[in-house]
């Protein structure tokens, strides 16, 4: 199940949108409560800090996601995206050989994890470096947790890698 990688930004700002009028329209009446001065006051200040921490939190997140497009697309990760059992995963593969060094990126973390081993490994061996989709990748967005199904026949197949086969997996 692949999720757009707008889907998060755009439900944290429509819920910072939804409690700042909430909270204005608190304001707003606060006037007209038979409350203690002390107590609009303070209800007063909590509410402007409110307010300012959605608005920070929505300018923010808005920014993120639009510097985040920009730079994927300025400076695309090296390998491509294949679809593995219904799910996506970034391969590149790199040098030549026998045996094959399949080089896994571990459960969360991103394809970069192998960025100064494979180039230097990659001058003896063929490697292959995976990583399964599951957050945010160095090719594509936040992506929804794969099942630790046997990977490495899909992979195997679909690289035509030739025996021996090492895997190298990362935690």
């Amino acid at each position: 199940m692949n999720v757009n990688p707008l889907t998060l930004p755009i439900a944290i700002v429509l819920v910072a949108i939804l409690v700042v009028a909430l909270s204005i329209r608190r304001l707003r009446t606060l006037q007209r409560t038979p409350h203690a001065k002390w107590r609009r006051i303070t209800e007063r200040v909590l509410l402007s800090l409110v307010i300012l921490l959605c608005v920070i939190a929505a300018g923010s997140t808005i920014f993120n996601a639009a510097a985040l497009r920009y730079y994927r697309s300025i400076y695309p990760a090296p390998g491509t995206i294949y679809r593995v059992n219904g799910h996506d995963m970034h391969i590149y593969c790199t040098g030549e050989g026998s045996p094959t060094i399949v080089l896994e990126a571990g459960l969360g973390d991103d394809s970069l994890k192998w960025g100064k081993v494979q180039p230097e490994l990659s001058n003896f061996q063929k490697l292959r470096e995976f990583a399964r989709m599951t957050a945010p990748d160095s090719a594509g967005a936040l992506r929804g947790p794969i099942p630790e199904t046997p990977m490495l026949l899909p992979v195997n197949y679909m690289l035509y890698c030739s025996k021996p086969v090492f895997v190298a997996p990362s935690s």
